[in-house]
């Protein structure tokens, strides 16, 4: 979960960050360019929830390569993109708020 490990997601100590990419597959540069572009898509496209605009919380999983375990890797990828986007908290349930990208870039 890059909100709780960055480090362990590749991206700097102490930076709060909503991108994984534990083998470091993005350049230092693309992956700030990327979470730059997320902040930007949480502070200015928003959705009612109740009477509150919320932003959309985006966040971005790379992987080199799936191990599908016998499914297709289309649907692997599916129910792991998922996964993550329960695991780490994605968004709110409430609002329907979260968006979770993932690329397995061996997998395009």
């Amino acid at each position: 979960n890059p909100t709780r490990d960055p480090v362990g997601c590749g991206r700097p100590a102490g930076r709060k960050s909503w991108i994984c990419d534990p083998d470091r597959l993005l350049s230092p540069t693309g992956a700030d360019t990327v979470e730059r572009a997320l902040q930007e898509i949480h502070s200015t496209a928003t959705r009612m929830c109740g009477d509150t605009p919320q932003g959309y919380e985006v966040a971005v999983g790379v992987v080199p390569r799936m191990v599908s375990g016998g499914q297709s890797v289309s649907t692997a990828t599916r129910r792991f993109a998922r996964e993550l986007h329960n695991r780490w908290g994605v968004g709110s349930a409430e609002c329907d708020n979260g968006v979770m990208m993932f690329l397995s870039v061996d997998d395009r």
